[in-house]
């Protein structure tokens, strides 16, 4: 760490229920914050293990529970040698999640209390962990990190999400402990850090040039309603709020149990995500008292891209009630130009992966165009086992979708009817152009389904052209224009298939 360095403290707990934004001061001297690291390693922020101690080469991070969250009981989890909490998850499916830091490598050993590990997965199988099955007891080495693994006893039934993360020194901001600050502001050049070990119950509202938000804590939603947190604009905007920003990071902490859309990024450009984990398929079935019920009280997107571009997501892990990426067309002055999902696991429990195209402006008014989309390296782990396909592409308000590429794609099929569907909503002028599909692999249970593939253009100001599928394999077949499940049907003209 050098240079001047401008600290934001907050306090260790925090009971405000007002928007507040924090005081700062100015650390010249780099002793100073050395030694405020140092008084984080000795006042329970974290506990470094050594190699001597545990046989891994390198070390591990482990942060204390936090009071008052509700742990697993499900799962014993230790890295390096070390404790390593676990929590439980909210949703109509049970599960728990855990997560630490580690640099080099790591000896990994989960325990399970409640489910036999004779059929036990972990996923995304593209990692090429193989554990060691001894017993209730399954032992495996992480050599590297990020990375984010599905640890599934029995398929969806009562996983273990494990997150790794790689060791990072820093400044504290949110230091471990609950807090609850409600809103936190943040403007040009501030960051924001929230350490292992913090829980902190809040929004977060973006505006200006130049802002970071890292750590290795939880950005915890579940004490507000679903659609009714405490954005000063409104309970249906998302737990991070970013509008009008140039330049924004966001790296390595969890989103918990968001009240609606994860993380909204509005009219924004260079927006660069890594290392972030999402965790939010709540349900809730009652409104707060004398309010209607929002969304039917099911938590809404992971990541809403509001007419932004030049965005970065990697390494990261989505897990969703509704879409995972759904870029979206809501202004006339600013395009969607330039979105990359990369090296990152993306899990629905009842809608879409991909849901790309959608606009909100009035019909008739010219909308900007959305364009250049790629999405590269990505493991699917499970979506909507009813009638939605993994990825739609549906552009639906006088606006171009163009230039998308879907390309080493995994896909978990568990015989979902659903697929891919690339159909413009009839009469919006919303043409599609220029998609491709290449090394897509659709495996899991086949159960007689291969998985729709369904392109239509339904007049001509609304065509689909120009699409591409190459070595896309369902369940070991070539798809071809011939194969079982695939409809090209309406306005579509130069269709291929290799």
């Amino acid at each position: 760490m050098s240079d001047l360095i401008q600290l934001q403290f907050f306090p260790r707990t925090s009971v405000s229920r007002t928007g507040y934004k924090p005081r700062c001061f100015t650390a010249i001297i780099a002793g100073l914050v050395l030694s405020m690291l140092a008084c984080l390693t000795g006042c329970g922020g974290g506990q470094a293990s050594e190699t001597a101690d545990t046989g891994i080469t390198g070390q591990v991070v482990s942060y204390p529970a936090t009071p008052g969250m509700d742990m697993s009981n499900d799962y014993i989890v230790t890295a390096g040698g070390q404790d390593v909490p676990v929590y439980r998850g909210t949703g109509p499916l049970p599960y728990s999640f855990a997560y630490f830091d580690f640099s080099g490598s790591a000896v990994v050993q989960v325990t399970s209390l409640v489910r036999g590990l004779s059929n036990v997965v972990v996923r995304p199988e593209s990692k090429g962990i193989v554990p060691s099955v001894s017993g209730n007891v399954i032992t495996f080495t992480l050599a590297q990190s990020p990375i984010h693994l599905s640890i599934e006893p029995d398929v969806k039934n009562g996983p273990l999400l494990l997150f790794a993360n790689p060791r990072e020194e820093g400044v504290v901001y949110y230091g471990p402990g609950l807090h609850k600050p409600n809103m936190i502001f943040l403007n040009s050049d501030q960051t924001l850090y929230i350490a292992g070990g913090a829980v902190v119950q809040a929004g977060i509202s973006v505006s200006g040039n130049n802002v970071k938000i890292r750590g290795r804590g939880i950005l915890d939603g579940l004490p507000w309603t679903v659609g009714y947190g405490p954005q000063p604009k409104g309970g249906i905007f998302a737990q991070i709020l970013a509008e009008d920003v140039r330049n924004l990071s966001i790296e390595g902490i969890i989103l918990k149990d968001g009240w609606y859309t994860s993380v909204s990024l509005d009219r924004s450009d260079q927006i660069d995500v890594l290392n972030l984990k999402i965790v939010a398929n709540r349900h809730d079935p009652v409104a707060p008292p004398g309010l209607p019920l929002v969304n039917g009280g099911m938590a809404p997107d992971g990541f809403h891209n509001f007419n932004t571009s030049h965005v970065t997501i990697s390494d990261s892990f989505i897990r969703t009630d509704d879409d995972c990426i759904a870029p979206i067309i809501s202004w006339v002055a600013t395009p969607t130009d330039g979105l990359t999902v990369t090296k990152t696991s993306l899990w629905t429990d009842r809608a879409n992966i991909w849901r790309i195209g959608a606009g909100f402006l009035p019909l008739g008014v010219a909308s900007p165009s959305m364009q250049n989309l790629v999405f590269h390296d990505i493991d699917v782990l499970h979506y909507d086992p009813t009638w939605n396909p993994a990825i739609r592409l549906e552009p639906n308000r006088d606006q171009v979708l163009e230039n998308v590429r879907f390309e080493n794609i995994r896909i978990n099929h568990e015989g979902q009817s659903a697929l891919v569907e690339i159909k413009p909503f009839a009469n919006t002028r919303s043409p599609v152009r220029n998609v491709s599909f290449k090394d897509i692999s659709i495996y899991g249970h086949f159960k007689g389904n291969y998985g729709s593939v369904i392109l239509h253009g339904p007049d001509p100001a609304s065509s689909v052209t120009g699409v591409t599928f190459e070595n896309v394999m369902r369940h070991g077949e070539l798809t071809l224009a011939s194969s079982p499940g695939v409809s090209i049907s309406g306005h579509t003209a130069n269709i291929t298939f290799k």
